[in-house]
């Protein structure tokens, strides 16, 4: 009989908002044949949830009209808590990230002390270190109060855990300053499906712009992914350059930087977001990725791009260092003068020096697989549901 796995998870698998769920789906699709897996997670917004799934419950904030996303967080520990309750009693929770883990531990608890595994990504302690507090002013004591509340709620779903999940050896390293956990911290390094990217048989993507150079930035647009630099920066005018995003799930101040420099300048575009196999075209036919992160856990858009044959120009912060280095990608650090220095670095590179750049991000794609990373997280369960 397949032991029950309770997966608590601040995304959907389908159209996933981020990493997580698209990372995961696989891993799961590959772990079914061990474990039933049961998921609280996002409102699947008309898609159907993943047929690996033995059950999945949607969770929405209880509150309409509040439309502020660090108070949505904290609400949401309810609705995830009753999410989870609501399954057959599970063998192991597996709690995706520090805005489920209050959740988590009560679930955990509510099961009567059953295992809990808890996956490290974005930590409100480090990105409080880089002066990034999701929006809240801490010299305002209610919302000081809130964001302690968030760190408190990471170290708790830390020590409470049986097991820590890290995703990558930099975001691992960054954290060991915090707390002492290392004696149960495992490493579960993101991995990708490099044939998926390879898909020949897509149709190119019609990008705007005249240029024949296009280099896109994907992902969340927030003020964590260097977008601020990135609209600050002079861009070139052999080169388009497109925005990839949700308008809806972003930061305010990138989403108006974003538009100041698209009125103003005849060669920079946004485009909304892409999914599926609309995601895999823009990217397979796309020169460039720009990957300007200030902090990153794993950053998995940019093994995309290896995956889809972009020349990657990144800041290489966190655990983008993992798989982004000299031989596989161009480095643009985190101001608007050292993305310039990228972009011009881009242009002078001849045709063999790109694709010897790609075929090492190619290289480093077979070794970062989806198996693997499934493999990795067997390793983890098995450690605690021998």
């Amino acid at each position: 009989m397949k032991k029950k796995i309770l997966v608590i998870i601040p995304d959907r698998f389908v159209k996933a908002s981020g990493g997580m769920g698209e990372n995961s789906a696989p891993l799961f699709e590959i772990l079914s044949d061990e474990y039933d897996f049961y998921v609280a997670g996002f409102p699947l917004l008309g898609t159907e949830a993943p047929s690996f799934v033995s059950e999945y419950h949607e969770v929405a904030g209880p509150f309409t009209e509040v439309k502020a996303g660090p108070v949505n967080t904290m609400i949401a520990q309810a609705s995830y808590l009753a999410a989870a309750v609501s399954f057959p009693k599970p063998d192991l929770i597996y709690a995706f990230d520090w805005s489920v883990y209050l959740a988590a531990i009560y679930a955990a608890n509510f099961f009567g002390g059953v295992p809990m595994v808890a996956r490290m990504c974005l930590s409100p302690i480090l990105l409080s270190e880089q002066g990034y507090t999701f929006g809240l002013d801490v010299k305002d004591p209610i919302q000081k109060a809130l964001h302690n509340a968030f760190c408190e709620m990471e170290i708790r779903g830390l020590k409470r855990a049986d097991r820590i999940v890290h995703v990558s050896h930099g975001y691992e390293n960054m954290y060991r300053h915090v707390a002492p956990f290392q004696e149960k911290s495992r490493l579960v390094i993101n991995g990708i499906d490099l044939e998926k990217w390879q898909n020949k048989t897509l149709k190119p993507y019609s990008f705007p712009g005249n240029n024949k150079l296009k280099i896109v930035f994907l992902g969340r647009l927030s003020e964590m992914k260097g977008i601020i630099p990135l609209c600050e920066a002079r861009i070139p005018k052999k080169i388009d350059l497109i925005f990839i995003g949700n308008q809806d799930q972003s930061d305010l101040v990138c989403m108006n930087a974003i538009n100041k420099k698209v009125s103003s300048e005849e060669n920079v575009f946004f485009i909304g977001p892409l999914y599926g196999d609309e995601k895999i075209q823009a990217l397979r036919s796309a020169d460039a990725l720009m990957v300007p992160s200030y902090h990153e856990p794993f950053g998995n858009v940019g093994l995309q791009g290896l995956a889809a044959g972009c020349v990657v120009i990144s800041s290489r912060a966190g655990g983008l260092g993992d798989y982004l280095t000299d031989e596989t990608s161009i480095f643009c650090g985190m101001n608007a003068t050292t993305m310039e220095q990228a972009f011009a670095k881009f242009l002078a590179m001849t045709d063999q020096e790109k694709q010897k750049m790609k075929d090492a991000g190619f290289a480093m794609c077979r070794k970062l697989t989806t198996n693997s990373a499934a493999e990795q997280l067997r390793s983890v369960f098995k450690e605690l549901l021998p």
